[in-house]
């Protein structure tokens, strides 16, 4: 310090450093009443403030002072608020509020109050809280692929904000069955950070209308975690670090946060007021806990610091109700203009009087108290922890600022403090990659990124859909981190299905995603049963190249398997004609050797292309249709498609002898007509006489197929063409008369 309390320079009284805060700068209806009571005369007597007790404190001052809102028709000053406003405050807050003085912070009962109706259903591992929390991931999405329009309107923005609201309270049930349950400490703080950042998230970002005010939901959150769970080693030092030059402000040392206050040789009691619990209730808004500590410690001080606490204790019941809402009425903010005016009044008097024969020390925490209640900007960044004195400069300094507003307020501080702390100031700047950077955990950067995208609150980022699954694309870090939580949950929580989910959710990158994901899978599973959920997610997420890919796994697994039916639908679900061509050869081989012909699977929207495109397929597909004409007797639709496959046979070349025999069958039961017209007739003794030219091939292959459809014959390779060349000539012979 370096100088003696002689000596030592007056502190700049509040007046004088931030007369009533930024909220009364501008000029109000009501002016000229503010100033007849801020030119109303002042008392220079000092020895009337010895001699304010409890039970005189409103005898001279009542016509001075404005009434405590609590005592007068003051509390008109919200009465004006509308009702929608009232209850959307109302089921912000918590329903009660215990006593900071008397509170245990282990216990954390706030959160417990908020805790007593969500048990049912609580998840009761991690697994199942990330399979809980994909569930509201999957809502979201859903009603992101209901829209077709990149606008998000009232509707949608109302669906995602209840989302975001279901995140709070699965976390919110989460905690509680851990502190019910024994849950594991690590997890339990975990959790405990998560709830602190998403609360702050949805209270500044999910909500109806941002010209809401918010001071109201701030104190609300700060007041939902103990005071013992908020500070660090850097707000201890931060209470303790106030410039030599403020001596008169000089907060004593302490080593802990807790409770004390003071020197051990001071010559009255104050040190049993715990003045940092004081200080950090006003700046959490609780100025009702915090006069209460200062009524219970007024008869331990001296006479002369005893008025001096009365005139501070007046200040802090007269303050206004903090205003909610987005209605900001005439009679809320006079009612603040009124109260800025009184509290400069007193800190005006509380400059002039002489503090020599009193305490220093306890004078210096009142005057700690009032400053802070005057809105004293340097003061209040210093008498709690940086949340604590971020709320505390909004409440008395800007407490009718909206949502919309924050950023640019949270811009007056700086911050390195601990993950949580500092994400929630990224939260109050609008700073996304902020908040992301200082608190790395995938859980929260995939649900919050994608809910405050989805909300149109946060850039998306994301290009249109990519048809390319080999190729991936820079895009917003929000979607990789997705990518990445799709990962972890799926190799570490078996949550293969709701992976999938995740990476969906990225339009650019969903295919290259969903194939990185599972080709491990895919390639080290055997088991059909899973292949086909995983190709039904496919389906479902409409994932066009990963399905390909799976089709073709599963058509392998049922060939190696025997099961040519299914293989035959998979290869051409997937596309893969060479695989179509290699089945029909071998089901075409298969009629040769043994005269069954397999049943060839129907075309579908999935199939159709593929069996199109497959000539072999094709051939066997029509060949089946020839035998179910010859076996109807439909002669003429017969000798019409036989016709037709002779012009490119895409089959073993055994089947042009297989067509002959066929056409002999035709030729035989209509004899006396003309089936196949003169050049149709020379075509096919052509092609008789080139099979002729190739004995080996073809060896046994007239008999084999003749004495097959004739089953009661037995002839030779030779008499079955004979028998062909015969009924050829027949019908060239007919065919010339009849033209």
């Amino acid at each position: 310090m370096g100088k003696s309390k002689k000596n030592a320079a007056r502190a700049v009284p509040p007046s004088k450093q931030n007369p009533v805060g930024s909220f009364d700068r501008s000029s109000s209806p009501s002016s000229e009443e503010y100033e007849k009571v801020e030119k109303s005369g002042h008392s220079d007597d000092t020895a009337n403030w010895t001699k304010v007790s409890s039970a005189d404190s409103g005898t001279d001052d009542s016509q001075q002072y404005p009434r405590s809102p609590r005592e007068s028709n003051s509390q008109a000053a919200t009465s004006s608020e509308s009702e929608a406003d009232q209850a959307k405050n109302k089921k912000r807050m918590s329903t009660s509020k215990q006593s900071a003085a008397d509170s245990d912070p282990g216990e954390l009962s706030l959160v417990f109050g908020r805790l007593s109706e969500l048990k049912e259903g609580a998840p009761t591992s991690r697994q199942e809280f990330y399979r809980h929390a994909y569930e509201i991931f999957a809502n979201i999405e859903q009603i992101n692929m209901g829209s077709s329009s990149p606008f998000i309107g009232s509707g949608r923005k109302s669906e995602i904000i209840s989302c975001a609201h279901e995140y709070n309270t699965l976390l919110l049930q989460y905690f509680d069955w851990l502190n019910q349950n024994g849950g594991d400490k690590d997890e339990k703080s975990y959790i405990y950070k998560l709830m602190r950042i998403w609360d702050l998230c949805e209270r500044l970002n999910f909500s109806e209308n941002d010209n809401d005010v918010v001071v109201n939901d701030l104190v609300t959150w700060l007041n939902l975690y103990p005071l013992s769970e908020e500070s660090s080693p850097k707000d201890l030092q931060r209470y303790n670090s106030f410039d030599s030059d403020d001596e008169e402000l000089v907060i004593v040392d302490r080593d802990d946060i807790s409770n004390r206050s003071g020197d051990d040789d001071q010559e009255e009691s104050g040190d049993a007021v715990d003045w940092m619990h004081v200080r950090r209730n006003l700046l959490r808004g609780n100025v009702e806990e915090a006069t209460q500590i200062l009524k219970g410690c007024v008869d331990s001080l001296s006479l002369e610091n005893q008025g001096c606490l009365h005139k501070v204790i007046r200040v802090a019941e007269t303050m206004p109700p903090l205003p909610a809402g987005s209605s900001s009425s005439s009679t809320t903010q006079a009612a603040w203009y009124k109260w800025a005016v009184f509290r400069r009044q007193m800190a005006d008097e509380l400059e002039r009087f002489d503090c020599s024969s009193c305490d220093r020390r306890v004078r210096k925490e009142i005057n700690v108290v009032l400053k802070i209640l005057c809105g004293d900007e340097k003061v209040i960044s210093k008498a709690g922890t940086f949340l604590e004195s971020f709320v505390g400069l909004l409440i008395y300094t800007d407490p009718f600022r909206s949502r919309k507003d924050i950023p640019a307020i949270a811009e007056r501080s700086l911050s390195d403090e601990d993950d949580v702390v500092a994400a929630c100031y990224a939260l109050l700047l609008h700073d996304w990659d902020g908040v992301f950077s200082a608190f790395d955990d995938l859980w929260l950067q995939t649900h919050m990124g994608h809910a405050l995208i989805s909300a149109g609150i946060m850039p998306s980022g994301d290009l249109p859909a990519s048809s390319d699954a080999d190729h991936e694309e820079c895009i917003n870090p929000v979607y990789h981190i997705m990518n990445a939580y799709a990962n972890t949950v799926a190799h570490e929580f078996n949550m293969w299905e709701e992976a999938v989910g995740y990476v969906s959710g990225c339009r650019t990158n969903r295919e290259f995603w969903a194939k990185q994901l599972l080709k491990q899978r895919i390639d080290s599973t055997t088991d059909t049963d899973a292949l086909k959920a995983m190709l039904e997610g496919c389906e479902k997420y409409h994932f066009s190249g990963l399905k390909k890919m799976l089709c073709k796994v599963l058509a392998e697994k049922y060939e190696e398997q025997g099961q040519m039916r299914d293989a035959t639908i998979n290869y051409a679900r997937a596309g893969d004609i060479v695989s179509l061509d290699k089945l029909a050869d071998t089901a075409l081989r298969k009629y040769l050797d043994s005269g069954i012909l397999e049943e060839v699977i129907a075309e579908t929207d999935d199939t159709r292309d593929a069996i199109q495109k497959s000539t072999h397929y094709r051939f066997l597909s029509q060949y089946q249709r020839l035998r179910t004409l010859l076996h109807g007797g439909r002669l003429g639709e017969a000798a019409d498609l036989i016709k037709q496959l002779l012009s490119s046979i895409d089959a073993p070349a055994e089947f042009q002898v297989i067509l002959l025999i066929d056409s002999l069958s035709i030729l035989e039961d209509v004899s006396k007509s003309v089936i196949f017209n003169e050049n149709e007739t020379l075509d096919l003794m052509r092609r008789l006489q080139s099979t002729q030219k190739n004995k080996d091939l073809h060896a046994n292959v007239f008999a084999k197929c003749y004495n097959r459809v004739r089953p009661d014959t037995v002839v030779s390779n030779d008499e079955v063409v004979i028998k062909i060349s015969q009924s050829l000539a027949f019908n060239l012979a007919n065919a010339l008369i009849a033209q």
